[in-house]
């Protein structure tokens, strides 16, 4: 899935077509006032209030990360001490919990990976990746089967030996997760 955030369209009410320019169809689509098209660091962004709003994509079995595989996201925090809240997240079919997820503030100043359903290595150890500013700063993590990294605008924030295979689910994929229900 690729999200530019920049070819948005009402989709009805106050809900607003989010396009995945991958070609693979896993279009979203925005809820309680998630606000597209404002400026981000390259073209455009969304605005997420931190409250309830969010960008849900339904689920679909090339958005299940198991093996090899790269995220990459844009984030600018608009203040550092709103806590524990989901950059995204892949639940599971029951919502009880994350196959995947970009977690930020449940450290403090730190975006983490975070997986509820793995085998192998817990991935989650030691990802950290710290973000003292409000500016926008790119964050990636990749794994290659065996290699986990996390990087920060380019700089490596971590690289370690680690094996585990991320589960499927049912579920969707969110983008700034505050639908308060975890």
């Amino acid at each position: 899935a690729w999200y530019r955030f920049d070819n948005s369209s009402v989709a009805g009410g106050n809900q607003i077509l989010v396009y995945d320019w991958s070609g693979r169809g896993n279009n979203g689509t925005s809820t309680n006032g998630a606000t597209p098209n404002v400026s981000g660091q390259f073209g455009n962004a969304m605005t997420f209030d931190g409250s309830n709003d969010y960008v849900r994509v339904s689920d679909s079995d090339n958005i299940d990360l198991t093996g090899k595989f790269t995220i990459s996201v844009w984030f600018r925090p608009s203040v550092l001490t709103q806590i524990e809240r989901y950059l995204l997240s892949k639940t599971t079919t029951d919502t009880n919990d994350n196959v995947y997820a970009l977690l930020w503030e449940y450290v403090n100043n730190q975006v983490e990976f975070y997986s509820g359903s793995f085998t192998g290595t817990a991935p989650r150890t030691g990802t950290g990746i710290t973000i003292g500013d409000t500016n926008w700063h790119n964050i990636v993590y990749s794994y290659n089967g065996s290699n986990w990294s996390g990087y920060l605008d380019g700089a490596t924030q971590f690289s370690v030996s680690r094996t585990f295979t991320l589960g499927t689910s049912g579920g969707n994929l969110f983008f700034a997760d505050f639908r308060g229900d975890g």
